[in-house]
């Protein structure tokens, strides 16, 4: 039990780099994807007073994508211009969530579908 519990401790440094990693590796991919998402706010079905609520919906929801995405990159920025000893104390505790971080970002991202299959009727 001991063994095991000083294991996964020491293994944290090792997991914590690769998660993040990949999840920049996420983030990078989807860029366009992220960044084409304001055109949907400029659309000009927007401009009519029934959709002006939707409008509102989907601003917040994009704004909250965005933020969370900035976040994860400012975190990411900072990780890595810490000096390794201080990374590799943070590591061993897990002080970063980097897997529950993208998993918010993923969450935010269904969230824009889901608003954007209700304005639209289309994911």
């Amino acid at each position: 039990m001991a063994l095991t519990c000083v294991t996964q401790i020491v293994m944290n440094p090792l997991t914590q780099a690769s998660s993040n990693r990949q999840g920049i590796a996420y983030v990078l991919s989807r860029m366009d994807w992220y960044w084409n998402l304001s055109s949907l706010l400029l659309d000009e079905n927007f401009t009519e007073a029934h959709s002006q609520g939707l409008r509102g919906e989907l601003e917040k929801v994009i704004t909250e994508l965005y933020s969370k995405l900035l976040l994860y990159q400012m975190q990411s920025v900072c990780y890595y211009h810490r000096g390794r000893l201080s990374v590799f104390a943070r590591d061993l505790i897990r002080l970063e969530n980097w897997d529950g971080e993208l998993s918010g970002i993923q969450a935010a991202e269904i969230g824009r579908a889901s608003c954007r299959e209700r304005v639209y009727g289309e994911c």
